[in-house]
């Protein structure tokens, strides 16, 4: 890399670092700094070699995304910032697609992708409103009286008293 080139690398790096863009995410930042080391330049790095050297473990290719989703959250994070403070710099830093390396390129040459706006307020989804449901009906009275004990009970009544009242004293 030239020397304007690397200048510009270092003072773009120094700028993201100073913005305090990346938040206060520990596997951001070390990622950030394990790019932005100018020691690995010229050397290609691979996603194995940033899981060791940076979240410490080693990566399972079949089926470990971690450090693919770290670089596009940094991605983003570099989005961001050149969407908001860092839109008047002439260069800005990229993550080249496939590769495990900060760049320096012309801020012409990069399309800026806006951050997405943030909502004032949540956003709740609509609950569709339920129609009451209809009133229950009582059921119309019996016409004659329910077969129940009591109803049992004054019919044996009403026995015993009429055997009494028609039996010879």
């Amino acid at each position: 890399m030239s020397g304007d080139r690397a200048e510009a690398l270092e003072r773009q790096v120094a700028r993201v670092r100073e913005s305090g863009v990346l938040g206060r995410s520990h596997g951001l930042s070390r990622l950030f700094d394990y790019l932005a080391d100018p020691a690995r330049e010229g050397r290609t790095l691979s996603e194995a070699d940033v899981a060791a050297d940076v979240f410490g473990r080693e990566l399972d290719l079949s089926g470990d995304a971690s450090v693919r989703v770290y670089v596009h959250r940094l991605r983003k994070k570099l989005d961001d910032f050149y969407a908001g403070a860092g839109a008047s710099e002439p260069q800005r830093l990229v993550i080249p697609v496939g590769e495990y390396r900060l760049d320096v390129a012309d801020a012409a040459e990069v399309p800026v992708v806006p951050p997405l706006p943030v909502p004032a307020t949540p956003v709740v989804p609509a609950v569709p409103e339920v129609p009451a449901a209809p009133p229950v009906e009582e059921p119309p009275p019996h016409p004659r009286p329910r077969n129940t004990a009591a109803t049992h009970a004054d019919a044996h009544v009403f026995r015993i008293m009429g055997a009494q009242a028609s039996s010879p004293e």
